[in-house]
């Protein structure tokens, strides 16, 4: 045995016991479905795959498994503040909704002890790395808003509409690995099912988040195949529509505007469990094979 397999051997032993349903769909997996067919968040295929019971053709490897222990440490971290702060009032929740069959757990509970009216606020932690994602959640350029990943927005709004009467304020909160900063984005759902972060309208709703579950337990129930819902490579017409829409970075968005080769995806395609599953065998963007456009997009 090498020296690193000693402490290797048990990255795949999670340290805190899963109290998730397997058979449900993942609060940490969900998305919105819009009435005209877009998906933000998670990806409806995955969750197909997972709960169909298709192997993973992609199973994390021991890196990438110390890097969700380490997120999983960061999160304990904040929990231990909390109790020191002695506004702890539970952690690892575990929930369910059984009507459209999603299962979680919520992160942490905690009791403001200066607000005389909704005192308890639910936290969902994430933990981020470089200076990028620090500037989209924790730090934005002046006159830039915080961006709240829909995937997370989407778990939090879960959480909100389950115990929407005993909890009513929600955060989705970032800590960078990195650099030790922190930053809370207040999530809001509201009594007409729309949704705010960060005194913002997210242009999501509730319903949007039922409909994307619902449309994963209608395929399953019909054994429809799902496709994916995100591209490895974006097609020609899909960097278009992205530079148009500003989606696209500066330089690849001139790139893309002067006709040039772009060669980029979804990072959900990237580094999903089911990447082989989904685009082996399929024609990609540009004649790359699948092992090349992995290489390309840095997976």
């Amino acid at each position: 045995m090498r020296p690193e397999d000693y402490f290797n051997q048990p990255l795949v032993a999670p340290t805190i016991k899963d109290m998730r349903r397997k058979d449900y769909l993942y609060a940490s997996a969900l998305g919105f479905l819009t009435t005209d067919g877009r998906v933000f968040g998670g990806c409806r295929r995955k969750e197909y795959l997972r709960i169909t019971g298709v192997p993973e053709s992609n199973p994390p490897s021991l890196d990438a498994y110390r890097k969700m222990l380490y997120g999983e440490y960061v999160g304990l971290a904040e929990v231990e503040l909390a109790k020191k702060a002695r506004i702890y009032v539970g952690d690892e929740v575990a929930i369910q909704d059984d009507i459209h069959r999603i299962s979680g757990r919520i992160d942490l509970v905690i009791l403001d002890p200066n607000a005389t009216v909704d005192p308890y606020i639910g936290v969902e932690h994430k933990s981020i790395h470089g200076d990028w994602a620090i500037k989209k959640k924790i730090n934005p350029y002046p006159g830039s808003a915080l961006e709240t990943d829909p995937g997370h927005l989407a778990q939090v709004v879960f959480y909100a509409s389950v115990y929407r009467a005993a909890i009513k304020r929600w955060w989705a909160r970032y800590l960078a690995r990195c650099s030790g900063q922190t930053r809370c984005h207040e999530i809001v759902l509201l009594p007409d099912g729309k949704i705010s972060a960060n005194g913002r309208d997210t242009g999501r709703t509730l319903s949007e988040l039922h409909a994307w579950a619902d449309s994963v337990w209608t395929a399953i129930n019909t054994k429809q195949p799902m496709e994916p819902d995100y591209e490895l490579i974006f097609s020609v017409d899909t960097l278009k529509k992205k530079a148009a829409a500003g989606e696209l970075n500066k330089t690849n968005t001139e790139k893309v505007n002067k006709g040039h080769k772009v060669v980029t995806g979804d990072w959900h395609c990237a580094y999903c469990s089911y990447t082989n599953t989904c685009w082996s065998g399929k024609p990609l963007p540009f004649d790359l094979t699948l092992q090349d456009a992995l290489r390309r997009v840095g997976a």
